[in-house]
């Protein structure tokens, strides 16, 4: 009988699950969220400034020590046996797609072409590691885990809503022990069932299944980064680096108060260096196309800071001398996740979709800014799917791209 092939069997593969392995005694604990490698860019003698805009308050640090969590992509689990699944498997990919990335990055950063499509300018051994590394970098980060929990935990909120009635809940826990619970076992899971309810406890994925759930992420969205029009912008003034730095704007047609997604996004945009921007369009809009538009002025490069400041989740890193996301006052991140119910589908005339959505910062802000840069959007048509017509008139098929 032939034997069935393991994924670890693949060449590559086993190669990262035996660089994993060797990894588990002598790689460090402290796992960047933002790599090393791409902070260096704004360290001077080794030391970069590291700005808590909630806090208000900043302070030198080196690289090597910024943007770290203990043990974040650790995949440790009773269901993960450590010789199928090295704990340190998942950073070892990330430190593999980091190392790859380098040469495509730097190129950009040098190079800084004018016109449109720049990933096209480059043999795609050189810009799809960059496709990877930017993929990988939206999704690794605080804001998707968190993200990816309360999914989970409104999931659970909404399939057990019913059980918060006591004799609804009795019915249910006597189906499944065989037999009638005692008033006990009815009254622990009662009040189990009210604290889910009310947030007090939640339910959701292991912290090694929620790394796992970074890697699937950054597989959908890839394809979505290669696929826009990339074009490198030099800036007059510094650019600040915060720790979710690959930052999607929607533009005209998409609300303020809510992330857009890599499909509807009218540009994504990522600081290569202080000096360098990635801003990567959608493919329906076109860019004003002139080689002295092609620097930020001063405005610009400060329109830009304030939408790359909004979407850390906590630090925003800069040159030790520059103070810029210091001067910033931004709203406080409301809840992560928002879900508006009350849709329906065409094949359902009952209101009983709901919808699920991140919000940004000005999710709860009397006024909201303008989006950046004003002559991006002089010909840019509706982001498709993005603007969610009354809820009466709502269907998930009416979801089609929209023309001015």
């Amino acid at each position: 009988m032939k034997k069935k092939r393991r994924i670890e069997d693949h060449p590559d593969v086993a190669r990262l699950f035996e660089a994993a392995r060797r990894n588990v005694d002598s790689a460090p604990r402290k796992h960047h969220l933002v790599p090393r490698m791409h902070l260096d860019n704004w360290a001077v003698d080794d030391k970069l400034r590291v700005v808590d805009l909630d806090a208000g308050s900043s302070w030198l640090s080196n690289p090597a020590k910024a943007a770290r969590r203990t043990d974040y992509y650790r995949l440790e689990h009773d269901d993960l046996p450590p010789e199928d699944v090295p704990p340190l498997l998942f950073e070892t990919i990330l430190g593999k797609v980091e190392a790859d990335a380098v040469p495509g990055l730097a190129r950009l950063r040098e190079d800084a072409p004018t016109g449109d499509l720049v990933q096209t300018k480059y043999h795609p051994d050189l810009i799809m590691p960059v496709v990877d590394f930017l993929a990988f970098q939206a999704v690794r980060g605080e804001r998707h885990r968190t993200t990816v929990y309360k999914i989970y935990a409104q999931s659970y909120q909404t399939l057990y809503a019913d059980l918060v009635d006591r004799d609804k809940l009795a019915a249910e826990l006597a189906r499944r022990f065989g037999r009638a619970p005692t008033e006990a076992e009815l009254e622990e899971n009662h009040t189990f069932m009210q604290d889910l309810a009310d947030g007090t406890v939640t339910i959701g994925p292991a912290e090694a299944a929620a790394t796992v759930e970074v890697g699937k992420m950054a597989e959908a969205i890839r394809d979505l980064i290669l696929e826009r029009n990339w074009r490198v912008y030099r800036c007059s003034r510094p650019l600040v680096c915060p720790d979710e730095p690959v930052v999607p704007v929607g533009g005209p047609g998409t609300r303020r108060t809510e992330v857009p997604g890599f499909l509807n996004a009218g540009v994504v945009l990522f600081p290569l260096d202080p000096m360098t921007l990635l801003a990567m369009f959608r493919m329906d809009i076109e860019v004003l196309e002139t080689a002295v538009m092609q620097t930020l002025d001063p405005s610009e490069v400060r329109e830009v800071n304030r939408e790359l400041s909004a979407n850390t989740q906590h630090y925003v890193f800069e040159r030790p001398g520059d103070h810029i996301a210091e001067t910033f006052t931004l709203p406080r991140w409301p809840s992560v996740m928002d879900f508006e119910g009350g849709y329906r589908t065409v094949d359902d005339p009952e209101p009983n979709v709901t919808r699920q959505f991140k919000r940004t910062r000005w999710a709860n802000s009397a006024t909201q800014p303008p989006w950046p840069i004003e002559r991006w959007w002089t010909a840019a048509p509706i982001a498709p799917g993005a603007e969610f017509p009354r809820k009466d008139n709502w269907s998930l098929s009416n979801l089609e791209p929209r023309r001015r």
